[in-house]
């Protein structure tokens, strides 16, 4: 087929980026429209007016396009959650970040569910956007516990990677027990909550005689 041409000004990579865009930006429109298991990546190609074999290079499966939906959607909610987390105490700004992940998974969950699936076996591009994401959470989170060591809510001997990385797994685990259908989103996400009370409780400082 005969692909629109970009736009002459910018560089080669530039042009890349705009037709690796569109290439995301039809792939979203047409899972939205009739479904991932019905949308074809030849159709994907068509509607971003790229060719078959142009499509290949930004994304080799359908998953490699879901996987790409949610790592610009993902990106952009933990930039925003991260200009406006709380300065609270840690569990909140852990949970200012989930709900705002459970936010963005909640607008398609059908597409979500063929993402959460694909996550353990991402190779390559995608892995790498997906330890990427993963590492700069867990540096937030890691900064919200050395805080709450600081303001006295968390005991010093509490590694700060090791509190955010605890946290990020009861966050993963509520994640799978919502979109695979053990739990819906509200049960999900109260679970959550709980869990991280608890955690919370386990973080607190040892008071004298050695019992929280």
């Amino acid at each position: 087929m005969q692909e629109r041409s970009p736009t002459t000004t910018g560089s080669g990579a530039g042009k890349a980026a705009r037709t690796r865009a569109r290439v995301i930006a039809a792939a979203r429109r047409l899972f939205a429209r009739q479904g991932f298991a019905a949308t074809s990546t030849r159709a994907v190609a068509a509607d971003a007016g790229v060719a078959h074999g142009t499509l290949f290079r930004y994304a080799p499966t359908k998953e490699d396009l879901v996987e790409q939906i949610f790592a610009e959607d993902i990106g952009a909610s933990l930039t925003s959650a991260a200009a406006d987390a709380p300065p609270g105490p840690f569990v909140d700004v852990a949970l200012h970040f989930y709900g705002a992940f459970f936010a963005v998974y909640g607008r398609d969950e059908a597409l979500a569910r063929v993402l959460v699936r694909e996550l353990p076996f991402l190779e390559g591009a995608a892995r790498d956007r997906e330890r990427q994401r993963t590492f700069e959470l867990l540096e937030l989170l890691g900064a919200a516990v050395g805080r709450g060591q600081r303001d006295g809510d968390i005991d010093d001997a509490v590694v700060p990677l090791v509190a955010a990385t605890s946290s990020f797994s009861l966050y993963y685990g509520a994640l799978l027990a919502w979109l695979s259908g053990q739990l819906d989103r509200d049960g999900a996400w109260a679970m959550l909550v709980a869990q991280h009370a608890l955690l919370a409780r386990g973080l607190r400082p040892t008071p004298p005689g050695g019992h929280r």
